[in-house]
């Protein structure tokens, strides 16, 4: 287990360990792989990366910037090599990298006292790790998935008058600025990892963190917007007069 500072010189060799430990998963030949050996070990070090990076206040000093993009260019490693390993141990390894980036991302929203800075870096490290081809989709819709919780939660503040929770409605910053980062990626490397198919996807999900919501919180609104505008810049096809617009858009216009 991590220790409770990790702003110690306990925590940062628990942070270099574990990503050593998957550096040697990430570079070994798919017929060395002993699955019970290691699966397990990756497990162990992605959980105590997970709680050295997002369960305390703030990022551990001796974890420096440098660390972190070692540490995002392994999970990006393991990602795209999976294809080389057995089928089975393929699925679990992508599913326990993406579990650790569920856990970062989630810590960014939900922590009440996590500092800025520290937030920062974990949603830097996320827009990075989406460089990777296999994640990014799935990235995506872990953020999209976590905007539409807080968009349940001004939901029912706005319908059932329940108390705002005002740092999960500040923390929801965070999410947004990693969708608007992945997609602006996007657009920039003009690879269309993000399909059109994909994006409308998105789009749906983002149109219904709307309802009800749009106009008691109209900076929350407004964002959304921007990001339903990036994806119809990733995608023209998405157009209005093509079925991709906003229901919800079109009537504002409209008025």
């Amino acid at each position: 287990m991590p220790a409770d500072n990790p702003d110690t010189v306990t925590g940062q060799a628990l942070f270099i360990d574990s990503v050593l430990t998957l550096s040697n998963i990430s570079v070994s030949e798919p017929g060395q792989f002993n699955y019970p050996i290691h699966g397990a070990s990756m497990e162990t070090a992605l959980i105590t990366l997970g709680d050295v990076l997002t369960r305390s206040t703030s990022m551990p000093s001796s974890i420096t910037p440098m660390m972190l993009q070692h540490l995002t260019e392994v999970l990006i490693s393991l990602a795209e090599n999976r294809c080389g390993f057995a089928l089975d141990f393929a699925d679990v390894l992508c599913n326990k990298v993406l579990c650790f980036i569920w856990g970062v991302i989630t810590a960014m929203l939900v922590s009440d006292d996590m500092e800025q800075c520290t937030r920062d870096r974990l949603s830097d490290m996320v827009v990075s790790l989406s460089k990777s081809r296999t994640l990014r989709p799935a990235i995506m819709r872990i953020l999209t998935k976590q905007l539409g919780c807080v968009a349940e939660h001004l939901r029912a503040v706005c319908i059932s008058s329940m108390h705002l929770d005002e740092s999960l409605f500040q923390n929801c910053y965070h999410i947004f600025r990693s969708i608007e980062q992945i997609l602006e990626g996007d657009i920039l490397r003009r690879d269309r990892c993000l399909g059109i198919e994909f994006c409308q996807e998105i789009f749906s999900a983002l149109d219904h963190c709307l309802l009800h919501v749009w106009e008691r919180f109209p900076p929350f609104a407004q964002y959304v917007w921007h990001l339903q505008g990036l994806l119809q810049y990733l995608h023209p096809a998405m157009a209005y007069d093509q079925g991709g617009g906003s229901q919800l858009a079109q009537s504002l216009h409209s008025v």
